[in-house]
């Protein structure tokens, strides 16, 4: 395994040519901290998305006033987030003119409430209600990331709709 080395190790970086071994070591160094920065964004982006769908369900844990949930109050909660940026789209779509492309606000509006759509679809993670330990600690939880760990996580799929067919004869 190579050696992983900093900018500092390899030293000052006047002129290089372009075939040297101190040009490839520069190029590895680089590679490795724009891929080292891309990971850590998207950590970041994870556990500010945990840390939002936490939020949301011990205000509603909270507004409810009870010790636990129903599977049916949990759908209800994960509609609800889902819905919420539903009025900040619908004030993008009426600034933009007739006929004019969609800005880039609303583009991104519509791609994050779309994913999220298709996320409770196939399993939406979010703090598990139905327990009552889990929601005792997630009224003591303070905000922090670092503590989420303590409550239980669980995905919940939207409930398919059963179709009833009407046979003719």
């Amino acid at each position: 395994m190579p050696k992983k080395r900093s900018m500092k190790d390899i030293g000052k970086q006047d002129e290089i040519h372009p075939s040297s071994r101190r040009f490839t070591q520069l190029n590895r160094v680089v590679l490795r901290d724009d891929k080292l920065a891309r990971m850590n964004h998207l950590r970041h982006k994870s556990k500010n998305n945990q840390v939002s769908r936490a939020i949301v369900f011990k205000l509603a844990l909270e507004e409810a006033k009870v010790t636990t949930f129903t599977e049916a109050q949990i759908h209800e909660v994960i509609q609800q987030y889902i819905a919420r940026k539903d009025v900040e789209l619908a004030e993008e779509k009426a600034k933009r003119r007739p006929g004019r492309p969609p800005t880039a606000k609303q583009q991104q509006l519509t791609m994050s409430i779309e994913q999220e759509k298709k996320e409770y679809e196939t399993g939406f993670y979010c703090p598990d209600l139905r327990d009552a330990e889990s929601c005792e600690q997630i009224i003591l939880w303070s905000g922090d990331f670092n503590a989420l760990p303590r409550i239980k996580f669980t995905r919940f799929s939207k409930p398919k709709e059963e179709t009833v067919e009407v046979m003719q004869e």
